[in-house]
Formats: structure tokens, C-alpha cells, sequence
């Protein structure tokens, strides 16, 4: 094809001073005769205390900062822009209101939201139940994402780790459900029956 010729001249007689990056998530996918010329760089993520050790420094508490590190996959400016978005305060906002025994009432009111929010309510209560299931399971507050709110926390953790993995499958199969287009209504009422079973 001509565009892998005209890449191929462009990497065998690139212009003076220059340096060519390709990106690619799969580099199989290149022509034998592409991947050939170039070296290969593997970019990994940021460790999660890098960006944590950054947050701070630009004046993040410690604890959102612990919390947008591991929530960013690794991508400082994911952190930096989720911060700027409110993505703690939201979250704090919910585990209240989840550790508030209000959960499965919530998930009736979900109905109304828009999909994308619905997945994003989804996931923070796996987020909060995952909390809730180290606790159960090591009580140790060292892994956990919500420090500041581990007495709520110890609360959820008292219905068992097999009711809450239960619970995270049960999120998890309606965040698939709903990512492959089933009917949201639907998704969300199984989600609600099963959640009080």
C-alpha cells in the first residue's frame, strides 16, 4: 500500500536531527518491514506513589492524593484532571450516603440518571465495597482507598465477605451489562433484587 511505502521511506531516510515516534498498542500489527526498522520502547505507568508524591507536592491532601493515584492507571494528568473534576469530593459525597446503610435505595434512583453516570455510581460502590471487603477480610486500613471513612467502612465490613463479593459480582456483572447495551432499566432492577437477596 502506499502508506506503508511512504512510511517505510520516511523511516529508512528520516530528516536530519529528527527522532520519529510510533505509538501503537499492538505492535504485531505493523508490517514485519515497519517494525523491523525501528526499537522498540515500552512505556510503562506511573507507579502509584510517584503521582501520589507529586499530588502532594502541588498541594493535594495526602489522602485524595493516595486515592487519584490509584484511580489514574498510572497517568499523572488523569490524576491531575480527575482532581480538578471533583472526583474526591464526589466520591466522599457517595460513601457517605452509601455507608449510610442507603445503597440499595440509591440504586432505585439510578434509573433516572444518564448511562455514563450509572456506570460511574456503579463503580464507586465496588470501590467502596472493595474497602469494605479488605477490611472484612485483613482489617488492615493499608490498602484501603477511604481511610478518613474506615468506621463507616468497618460498618459495611460487618456483613461478611461472602455477602460483599457477592455484592461486587453482582456490580459487575450490571457495569458489563450495561457496557454491552442491555436495556437499563433492566440491568438496574436485577441489580436491585439481587443486592437485597
Amino acid at each position: 500500500t502506499e502508506a506503508a511505502s511512504a512510511l517505510l521511506k520516511l523511516l529508512e531516510e528520516p530528516p536530519p536531527s529528527s527522532y520519529l515516534l510510533l505509538l501503537t498498542e499492538n505492535p504485531r500489527r505493523l508490517l514485519e518491514t515497519v517494525r523491523s526498522r525501528c526499537s522498540i520502547i515500552r512505556l510503562r505507568p506511573v507507579q502509584r506513589e510517584t503521582i501520589a508524591t507529586q499530588l502532594e507536592k502541588k498541594g493535594i491532601q495526602k489522602e485524595e492524593a493516595v486515592y487519584l493515584a490509584k484511580k489514574s492507571n498510572g497517568s499523572f494528568s488523569r490524576a491531575l484532571e480527575m482532581h480538578e473534576e471533583g472526583e474526591w469530593e464526589e466520591a466522599k459525597e457517595f460513601i457517605d450516603t452509601m455507608c449510610r446503610g442507603q445503597a440499595g435505595s440509591s440504586i432505585s434512583l439510578w434509573q433516572k440518571s444518564e448511562r455514563s453516570e450509572i456506570v460511574k455510581n456503579i463503580r464507586r460502590t465496588a470501590e467502596i465495597l472493595r474497602d469494605a471487603l479488605i477490611l472484612a477480610l485483613s482489617g488492615s486500613e493499608k490498602e484501603i482507598m477511604f481511610r478518613s471513612s474506615s468506621n463507616e467502612l468497618k460498618t459495611l465490613s460487618a456483613e461478611g465477605a461472602p455477602k460483599l463479593t457477592r455484592k461486587i459480582g453482582y456490580l459487575l456483572e450490571t457495569d458489563r451489562a450495561l457496557r454491552s447495551n442491555v436495556n437499563q432499566k433492566l440491568a438496574l432492577t436485577r441489580l436491585e433484587v439481587m443486592w437485597n437477596v
